[in-house]
């Protein structure tokens, strides 16, 4: 492991923040992967998934948009919010520059472009997530939340990638390819999907009277 300084507390204090905030990372990517496998693939999942559960699919929708936005905001709070430290990015920043001042300034510089992109999403936390701003919600004098599109995240986790690995990179050799992650077999959307498709075909079948209703009526999931 790699130390810039010999202040050996300091040092690992921020490595245990650089690991708290890959793990942020991580799933934040993760929830992304995840919308867009359901919401993104092409207009006939969408069809299947209104076809199958509109209501429950729309409630996902928002939620997963709504972790996305508040992990991103989350990310890239301030370093303290009056005297409590916040796990996020300008801490991280902070503390690097007391050991390594040149990597800071570089992460510091990514930082600048990511708080740009991130404004619209800090103003749909604060105007329509953790608070319920009355002009939002009555959508009056054309005050609504802003509109947050696929381009717009892509373009922040691009960015927070490339942050937190100029990290990863001088302290341990290494990068992490935060947007290869992957959950386990049979778990994501994709998966859901396949077995919506499955689910829609034994309708159809069950429809044409080439099934009976038996196989799932008395199945294993019969009491579920």
């Amino acid at each position: 492991m790699r130390k810039t300084d010999t202040r050996k507390g300091d040092v690992e204090t921020e490595h245990d923040l650089f690991r708290g905030l890959q793990q942020e990372l991580s799933w934040l990517h993760l929830y992304w992967k995840v919308f867009r496998q359901l919401y993104a693939k092409n207009e006939k999942r969408i069809e299947l998934l209104n076809e199958t559960g509109p209501l429950v699919f729309y409630v996902l929708q928002q939620l997963l948009m709504d972790e996305t936005t508040l992990a991103i905001c989350r990310l890239t709070d301030p370093p303290t919010t009056k005297s409590r430290e916040n796990h996020g990015l300008p801490l991280l920043i902070d503390r690097v520059e007391e050991v390594n001042p040149h990597l800071a300034s570089a992460m510091a510089d990514d930082l600048v472009d990511i708080q740009k992109l991130v404004e619209p999403f800090r103003a749909r936390r604060n105007r329509a997530i953790a608070h319920s701003d009355l002009a939002t919600k009555q959508r009056i004098e054309g005050q609504i939340a802003p509109g947050i599109s696929r381009q717009m995240v892509e373009e922040i986790l691009a960015k927070l990638r490339q942050l937190m690995n100029r990290y990863d990179q001088e302290f341990f050799d290494n990068t992490t390819a935060y947007e290869m992650v992957s959950p386990a077999l049979g778990s994501d959307g994709d998966f859901l999907t396949e077995q919506l498709k499955r689910a829609v075909a034994f309708r159809d079948l069950e429809r044409q009277q080439k099934l009976g209703r038996d196989l799932w009526i008395n199945g294993r999931y019969r009491d579920a």
